[in-house]
Order: structure tokens, then C-alpha cells, then sequence
């Protein structure tokens, strides 16, 4: 999240962006917790769940699931 913050402080310009004028970040994370047992490929597909999901809700954000 940090780094988002710091990307989106620059105010990089963007022009080919159809969302803003300037980059920004979309982060999905998915957390593993100790001793749990996932397959690679299965917490792989809840990281990219959690980035559409911070996609759809209007991109330059942060989704943990």
C-alpha cells in the first residue's frame, strides 16, 4: 500500500490510460497463513481474484484477500 501511495504522490503522466492521467497501482494479495495447506495454483487465482476485484472498483487500490 505504501508503495502505491508513493507512486500515485509522483503524478507520473499517463496518457494512454483510460482511467486516469497519471500511473497508478492496483494491488490484489492473497494471504497464506502458516501451516495452512494451498496449492500454488490455488493461491495464485485468489491473488488475481483480489487484483480484478481492485480493478472493478475503480483501479488505484489495494484488495486483500
Amino acid at each position: 500500500e505504501q508503495l502505491r501511495l508513493e507512486v500515485l504522490a509522483l503524478m507520473l503522466p499517463h496518457q494512454a490510460s483510460p482511467t486516469a492521467g497519471f500511473v497508478t497501482i492496483s494491488l490484489g494479495i492473497a494471504c497464506l497463513k502458516t501451516g495452512q495447506d494451498i496449492s500454488d495454483k490455488v493461491l495464485l487465482n485468489q491473488a488475481d481474484k483480489a487484483l480484478y476485484q481492485a480493478k472493478s472498483q475503480g483501479r488505484n487500490c489495494t484488495v486483500m484477500l
